[in-house]
């Protein structure tokens, strides 16, 4: 499931540590470490963060294809026999 944005002045953005763990995990692995910012929020810099618009890039473009190759498509089970079993 994609992670909605946050909007701070105009940016929209997700923090790394708010995603899934398998999200995590893969973007970590497969996306360009310049593109994590850092934003300041008062007195708190939030880091590894990545603006939304790469994050949904990313998300269309790396992890449907990642989680749909790992899916198995048109199981047929036979009648009568459980999954699994």
């Amino acid at each position: 499931m994609k992670t909605p944005a946050k909007n701070f002045k105009g940016i929209l953005y997700i923090q790394l540590i708010e995603l899934p763990v398998d999200q995590q995990e893969l973007l970590v692995k497969t996306i360009h470490k310049d593109l994590f910012i850092k934003i300041l929020i008062g007195e708190k810099i939030l880091s590894n963060c990545l603006q939304y618009v790469d994050y949904e890039l990313w998300y269309n473009n790396v992890y449907s294809i990642n989680r749909d190759a790992q899916t198995p498509a048109n199981v047929v089970e036979q009648p009568g026999v459980l999954a699994n079993h």
